[in-house]
């Protein structure tokens, strides 16, 4: 979705491993929604990423994350 700069999304990611052996692990899971605004006019090329994350691990600790990125988009040549 998008309005205005806003925009949002939803992510999942499932991920099976090997129950024995040498690479052996937990399987693990991990859900984000991502909120994102762009900038226009003077601060173009500006914009500001929030995410929530869970992640649950099958056999380990779940975890929750929130991140805020700040990004710029500039040319380099």
């Amino acid at each position: 979705m998008i309005s205005n700069g806003f925009s949002t999304n939803v992510k999942a990611s499932f991920a099976t491993t090997p129950d024995e052996g040498r690479t052996a692990s937990p399987d693990r899971n991990e859900y984000d929604l991502n909120m994102s605004y762009a900038f226009d006019g003077d601060l173009k090329g500006f914009s500001i990423l929030n995410r929530w994350s869970y992640q649950e691990s099958k056999g380990e600790r779940d975890g929750v994350q929130v991140r805020l990125r700040l990004q710029y988009d500039f040319q380099l040549l």
